[in-house]
């Protein structure tokens, strides 16, 4: 009994010593041993574009349009029985000068352009905005339908004055052409996507190779 007592006492002090002893100077640390840090993702960061009166330059830039057509408001007052030729051209002048303009202030007072890039709608004066702009395009038609059959007088317009008639020309094109481009990218995007898939579809088309290529290689290397 007391030699087995000796040799538990003699074996419980190595036991200790093990465990307090600095590990030996040749000793290899694997990269296993190190625990690696944990990462950190960096900071999401938004660039806030620098507000002049609390507004944007971009929204500023916006604005413009709307306040250039305080001139057709000014030539429609001023020829208003001026143009006995298009009796209509100086309402319309002044009809579609003002919602430009109004357009313009809802765009710029409530902010709906930012809350729309925010991904909202801009709330019932983006509504409201999205009706005024159907009504410049209603009146861009009414201009159009007025004034571009009367290109002669460009040069020469005995019965109506030059400057309400180009004015309103003008007005009149930017809309329809503007709408023109939107349509033909549009019509574009469409074919692009109906045609291109069905190339990429086609057995003997380029993409259609690599990716039996791709499969074959992982039937290759699964078997």
């Amino acid at each position: 009994m007391a030699s087995e007592q000796v040799d538990v006492q003699a074996n419980a002090q190595a036991t200790q010593g093990d465990i307090g002893a600095p590990a030996p100077a040749n000793a290899q640390v694997t990269p296993g041993d190190i625990e690696a840090p944990a990462p950190v993702p960096a900071p999401v960061t938004k660039e806030c574009e620098k507000e002049y009166m609390g507004r944007t330059g971009s929204e500023w830039l916006a604005l413009m349009p709307a306040l250039g057509a305080i001139t057709l408001i000014v030539f429609g007052c001023m020829y208003f029985s001026d143009c006995s030729g298009i009796p209509s051209l100086a309402a319309y002048a002044i009809v579609f000068g003002a919602c430009s303009i109004l357009n313009g202030l809802i765009a710029i007072v409530f902010r709906t352009e930012k809350a729309k890039a925010a991904g909202g709608d801009g709330g019932a004066a983006g509504k409201v905005g999205a009706l005024v702009g159907l009504a410049i395009l209603g009146c861009a038609i009414w201009g159009a339908v007025i004034t571009w059959g009367e290109t002669s007088r460009f040069s020469d317009s005995p019965d109506c004055a030059n400057q309400l008639y180009v004015a309103g020309f003008i007005s009149s094109a930017i809309p329809c052409i503007i709408i023109a481009f939107m349509l033909l990218a549009f019509l574009g995007i469409t074919l692009k996507k109906k045609y291109g898939s069905k190339g990429a579809e086609a057995p003997g088309s380029p993409m259609a190779k690599s990716a039996q290529e791709e499969q074959a290689n992982k039937e290759t290397s699964q078997a």
